[in-house]
């Protein structure tokens, strides 16, 4: 059997750990509910990806100037195509209305 002594120090030591481990859930729920601080961390993560995809495109560029002026061609097609279908929509609207 125990003593008295030993249950005293192990119900002092659980009793640190659950002090200890509320701290942390708390700095885990203000961390969630810092939406700035989360917003800062996604655009930062984006930013990053943009400048390492830029990279690449820019290396691509160099090496195989022909691929990337049809892509470019291909994204401003249908960037054009998309803006004469808004149009074309926003016309047959108005003429409905």
């Amino acid at each position: 059997m125990r003593d008295r002594e030993s249950i005293e120090h192990e119900i002092e030591e659980r009793r640190e750990e659950l002090v200890s481990g509320v701290g942390e859930l708390k700095e885990a729920v203000a961390d969630k509910a810092n939406v700035k601080k989360r917003a800062r961390r996604v655009v930062a993560r984006g930013k990053e990806r943009a400048v390492e995809l830029t990279g690449r495109a820019q290396g691509l560029a160099r090496e195989r100037p022909a691929l990337a002026f049809a892509v470019i061609a291909g994204v401003a097609a249908l960037i054009a195509v998309g803006v004469v279908v808004r149009r074309r929509r926003s016309r047959l609207r108005a003429g409905r209305a």
